[in-house]
């Protein structure tokens, strides 16, 4: 019997019960036994002679595949370097959690991006701006700073970490998310909300299915041709009717798509792995 793994930071475990449960019954159908485990049980411990995975419960085998959602990239990177087939791989996992490297990444690619600078290097000469932590997510790190003050406060919130001053694009409220499976587009969320600059479904605003223009599609196939994304999102802005990239998530929620349409992504993505180890 094919054995997985599904890791999870603990603190995430518990509000996605839910979600959880569904790898377990996708798995459970194919006769895959599925282990869910954490980054803090684990650690990963190579010899000279043998590789041993070793959590509370002693050694383990190998695993015939890790889904990684724990968003950390030098867990992947170690699981990796040892011999196993991690989904998503680090690279992904790299720039899913790290928005500035996202944005130079995707820049270098040809593909438009809302001007930012590094919150150590802010020089813009008017407000308003976007204000987010480098690896934030759901949009619980992202501010408006409409002036000195707000950005000073920020600064003092943010002091010792990581973070970019972005100009905001014309179309507040409103964004794009693009569902990515086996690196095809799966789906095209629209997200908009009447009452926040940001428009993430899990604080409140709203999602439709959107079809994707020739034009938006060859934009996110530019990025796909670089990248290999098992299950992940590419977040897109609106400015001046054009698509702008804002950030790659690789441990993308699906609740709207579950909310909002019948496309079951767990069954998707299980059938993808099971193709691809």
């Amino acid at each position: 019997m094919a054995v997985w793994w599904l890791l999870y930071d603990k603190r995430d475990i518990e509000r996605n019960k839910e979600y959880i449960d569904k790898y377990f019954t996708a798995c459970r159908k194919r006769g895959i036994s599925l282990r869910l485990m954490t980054e803090e049980d684990l650690s990963v411990c190579v010899s000279n002679t043998r590789i041993t995975f070793r959590n509370l419960g002693g050694e383990l085998d190998f695993p015939d595949a890790v889904i990684n959602r724990t968003r950390s990239f030098n867990l992947a990177k170690r699981l990796e370097l040892v011999g196993c087939r991690v989904f998503n791989n680090s690279d992904v996992t790299l720039l899913g959690n790290d928005k500035e490297l996202a944005l130079s990444y995707v820049k270098n690619l040809g593909i438009d991006i809302m001007p930012y600078r590094s919150g150590a290097d802010f020089d813009f000469d008017t407000f308003p701006c976007i204000m987010k932590s480098v690896d934030g997510h759901g949009g619980t790190e992202v501010f408006w700073a409409d002036g000195a003050k707000t950005y000073a406060d920020l600064s003092r919130k943010f002091a010792g970490r990581r973070t970019l001053l972005q100009e905001p694009a014309s179309d507040i409220g409103k964004d794009l998310r693009v569902y990515v499976i086996g690196n095809q587009v799966a789906a095209a969320m629209l997200r908009t909300s009447k009452t926040d600059f940001r428009s993430n479904f899990c604080l409140g605003g709203k999602a439709e299915p959107y079809l994707l223009s020739p034009g938006e599609e060859k934009i996110v196939r530019r990025i796909l041709e670089s990248l290999s994304v098992d299950f992940g999102g590419i977040d897109f802005i609106f400015h001046q009717g054009r698509l702008i990239f804002n950030e790659i998530e690789d441990v993308v929620g699906a609740r709207m798509l579950y909310a909002c349409t019948d496309i079951d992504v767990v069954e998707l993505f299980v059938s993808h792995i099971l193709e691809n180890i």
